[in-house]
């Protein structure tokens, strides 16, 4: 799995030669994991400092990269992600590829992901809201990573395209910047958002 990430953003790598090359503008998506693990997160749970925004909030041009050890394999697909972007940045400085870049934060909607065994493979294992959309549907209790302690931010695909729209239409404004594209204000832990999606679920709104 780790290895199989890591091959596939270095497939990436002659679509940013040809743009290079051949004087073509690129639009490169990106993850929002290729941030880390923020500096917060490293503070002890009473800590005051964990909510100061300095500690947590992730800028694309000041904060730092902050990954776990080699043997926690699932960093492999945000380091791929990181070198790429690096690749991409060295182009646009060294022989003047123009360039953008976007860091989608967990963009949601229709068709967004599959529900194992039903439109998708039985043995994959999806993400957050389809994962636990599948636990509702099945009454399997919803299981939880350290706690669910970890935070997510929620963006709709609409609003999400509008953002990359402005970037395709204004080529010189975003010409050689990161853009992150999500939304603070929709900011839950994962336990949160599994409280609320089971609540959800008891009102019988899933599955109809």
């Amino acid at each position: 799995m780790a290895a199989s990430s890591a091959r596939v953003d270095l497939d990436a790598l002659p679509v940013v030669k040809y743009c290079s090359e051949n004087n073509k503008r690129l639009i490169h998506f990106s993850t929002c994991e290729v941030y880390g693990k923020t500096i917060g997160s490293y503070l002890p749970q009473d800590s005051p400092l964990r909510q100061d925004p300095a500690y947590y909030i992730l800028k694309e041009d000041t904060s730092p990269c902050i990954f776990g050890p080699i043997e926690k394999q699932r960093w492999s697909y945000a380091c791929a992600k990181q070198l790429i972007e690096r690749l991409i940045y060295a182009e646009g400085a060294e022989n003047g590829l123009e360039f953008t870049i976007v860091r989608p934060f967990n963009w949601m909607g229709p068709r967004m992901d599959f529900i194992p065994g039903i439109d998708g493979p039985s043995e994959g294992v999806p993400r957050v809201l389809a994962c636990f959309s599948n636990n509702l549907l099945r009454r399997e209790p919803l299981k939880l990573v350290d706690g669910g302690e970890s935070q997510r931010t929620f963006v709709y695909i609409k609003d999400a395209i509008e953002a990359v729209l402005l970037m395709i239409e204004n080529p010189a404004r975003a010409n050689g910047h990161i853009f992150n594209v999500g939304n603070p204000n929709n900011e839950v832990t994962v336990r949160q958002l599994a409280e609320m999606m089971t609540k959800v679920s008891e009102k019988g709104i899933l599955g109809k």
